[in-house]
């Protein structure tokens, strides 16, 4: 992202968090809340992304929309029973410590619905614990099957491992990840 024409580019991290397929649906988050700071700043702003996206936009009171976003996003992370400022001001996200990839695989789709053809993307989010556990899994998007959900937060809450989030201070303190698992059945 650049803001107006004499700034060079930022790179801003931020993460998408439930995808719907047919209606076109996201949640993220500013992780590192320079995107809602370079927002306030500028007066003209061009987003690129790897996908091809490349959108440039003029600015005039966009507080008052940065505003209304950082409080649909604290109301947000309450509901997940966080505190927005200590996850804005987190030096490090929880990240996974073996290979999320294989948290879930095609020998685990349960048997009636590998049978039905049942197929469909899982959203989760999961409470990591200061020592890196996942405690907690709740379906922040359904794949439009229960038990497709069910085994989804069942299989990551036993195999998922994490390096914790970090605090400010560098101490490790419980966060949430958020990813989602396709079950698709092979063809």
């Amino acid at each position: 992202m650049a803001r107006g024409p004499s700034e060079g580019a930022r790179r801003f991290k931020f993460d998408s968090y439930a995808v719907t397929e047919g209606e076109r649906r996201f949640a993220w988050h500013d992780s590192d809340g320079l995107l809602f700071k370079g927002l306030r700043e500028g007066d003209a702003v061009r987003i690129t992304s790897v996908k091809n996206l490349d959108v440039s936009l003029e600015l005039t009171n966009l507080a008052a929309a940065v505003e209304a976003l950082e409080t649909c996003e604290n109301d947000m992370f309450a509901g997940w029973g966080f505190d927005a400022k200590m996850i804005r001001t987190l030096s490090r996200q929880a990240e996974p410590a073996n290979y999320a990839g294989r948290w879930v695989t095609n020998d685990d789709y349960p048997h009636l619905d590998f049978a039905q053809k049942n197929e469909g993307t899982t959203t989760f989010l999961l409470t990591v614990d200061a020592g890196g556990k996942a405690t907690h899994c709740r379906i922040v998007d359904t794949s439009g099957f229960s038990t497709l959900d069910k085994q989804t937060c069942g299989l990551v809450l036993t195999r998922a491992a994490f390096h914790p989030a970090r605090d400010a201070e560098g101490q490790a303190v419980a966060s949430f990840y958020i990813n989602r698992v396709r079950w698709q059945v092979p063809r």
